[in-house]
């Protein structure tokens, strides 16, 4: 009798502040990922894939738990994913997979053990946090893009210099190897492998001119790709800003690329390929400029909008391109039902496994958004190391056409970072993608009767979303 065929092995690779916009085949930024484009046409491209909430934690903690941001208490970086949650690792295992992660996890709270790292960068321990990964190579958050600074399966630290992606890479060539016997070979594998670039450079944000290329960085063969090139700048997004960081920015993109075909051509030698899910995507997007902006942290599709793609020979259509809407805290559990395995009844995702098939028949109405300032509130941490970043609450919509925001009445944060979103006193806004498409002609209530019908049914479409999510943000801070 011949035996049962193996389930498919899942490959998912994603990086920080990655914009939908920075990859080559989707026509939008002048950024070079020919590995990824030519992986596109092996699978499919979704050209509206979103983050909930486009920040590091709440948005990491989402996708790897199915599970929304606000119930799971993760609103803010630096905090500890609550070990009890579901997650796609824990689930994977328990179908019998070998499970791996590598590179910036940014799920966790500092111990106090300096073996464990500090405050900024917490180096989770062997244990329940890990939530289900049993071969681990990770940290927490390491922007100095050229330090290595990793905790092991072991506990053991790993400290360097390297440009982090190529580093990594090598740890996930090795693994898929199991050069060391990282992994059991009758088993399948989940390997996640999440880089930290295109992210600024060392973190945080100096509003300093003769700090280079805002601190987005790469090594120099990628950004020399980009150097004394006529940069198009796109009609929405300040020059200055842009051309101080596109450089950077898409030299990271493409130093990324480079990686992704590494871990494509390993797969390949091993003869892998045919039985591997492989998808590639981001945790949120980057301003890069647009709307005089950067980081992320708002409503706008630069800002929310991520790369999503995935191959699975025989199961995932090639050379598709998928326009439905789909959201980061669908994908653990769209993931596992599309290699077979139980969706806990505790994540709140949609199982989109059919729309990966191609086979998904309908529309997603609205993908909810939210965030709530960067840094942790005091009362919530044990480390008074963080930048006080104020109260800039909002949750917002984004629908097929439209995208809404309720934003917080209180102080926005500091001006020369945030800016305030909305002028003093609106409390919502409205943008009609359909007819602006850039985003420039924000629409405030009371401006137009047919809008403010909009609005007031959109406003109840998020009413109905933090609902189900357990969110009080309508009753508490927006009222």
């Amino acid at each position: 009798m011949a035996s049962a065929p193996r389930q498919p092995n899942l490959l998912f690779v994603f990086a920080d502040q990655w914009r939908r916009q920075a990859v080559g085949c989707m026509g939008a930024d002048p950024v070079l990922t020919p590995r990824i484009d030519a992986f596109a046409g092996q699978g499919t491209l979704f050209e509206r894939a979103y983050c909930n909430s486009p920040l590091c934690t709440p948005s990491r903690a989402s996708l790897i738990t199915g599970v929304h941001a606000f119930p799971l208490g993760m609103m803010h970086n630096w905090l500890e994913l609550p070990p009890e949650s579901p997650s796609i690792a824990k689930s994977l295992r328990a179908a019998g997979y070998d499970t791996g992660y590598i590179g910036k996890w940014h799920l966790d709270e500092w111990d106090g053990d300096p073996a464990h790292g500090n405050a900024w960068n917490p180096l989770t321990p062997p244990g329940d946090r890990r939530m289900g990964f049993d071969f681990w190579y990770a940290n927490g958050c390491v922007h100095g893009h050229f330090n290595l600074d990793y905790i092991t399966t072991d506990g053991a630290r790993v400290q360097g210099e390297g440009w982090q992606v190529d580093h990594e890479t090598d740890v996930a060539v090795d693994y898929l190897r199991n050069t060391a016997g990282q992994r059991d070979t009758d088993r399948p594998f989940c390997l996640f492998v999440s880089y930290a670039p295109p992210h600024t450079h060392h973190g945080g944000y100096k509003f300093d001119p003769s700090v280079k290329g805002f601190q987005f960085a790469a090594p120099d063969e990628y950004e020399a790709l980009y150097r004394g090139r006529d940069l198009p700048v796109p009609p929405h997004t300040r020059r200055d800003l842009y051309e101080r960081a596109a450089v950077g920015y898409f030299g990271a993109v493409s130093a990324i690329d480079a990686a992704f075909g590494r871990l494509l051509d390993t797969l390949d030698e091993l003869h892998l390929a045919e039985n591997t899910l492989v998808v590639v995507s981001a945790d949120h997007g980057e301003m890069l400029g647009a709307q005089g902006m950067y980081t992320k942290d708002r409503w706008y599709e630069e800002s929310i909008g991520i790369p999503l793609v995935a191959r699975l020979p025989g199961t995932v259509p090639a050379g598709r391109r998928e326009g439905r809407m789909v959201s980061v805290v669908d994908y653990a559990p769209s993931l596992l039902g599309l290699l077979g395995a139980e969706v806990p009844a505790a994540m709140q995702g949609r199982n989109r496994a059919n729309l990966f098939r191609g086979t998904e028949t309908g529309e997603q109405s609205s993908v909810p958004l939210y965030f709530a300032a960067g840094a942790p509130p005091r009362h919530r941490v044990k480390w008074d190391v963080f930048p006080d970043e104020g109260n800039r609450d909002w949750r917002g919509l984004r629908t097929e056409r439209y995208t809404y925001a309720a934003v917080s009445r209180e102080q926005y944060g500091d001006p020369r970072r945030f800016g305030k979103p909305v002028p003093e006193g609106v409390k919502q806004v409205l943008i009609d993608n359909a007819v602006d498409p850039w985003q420039v002609n924000p629409i405030y209530p009371g401006q137009d009767a047919r809008y403010d019908t909009v609005m007031d049914s959109l406003h109840a479409q998020l009413a109905a979303w933090l609902d189900e999510m357990g969110d009080p943000f309508l009753q508490e801070l927006w009222i």
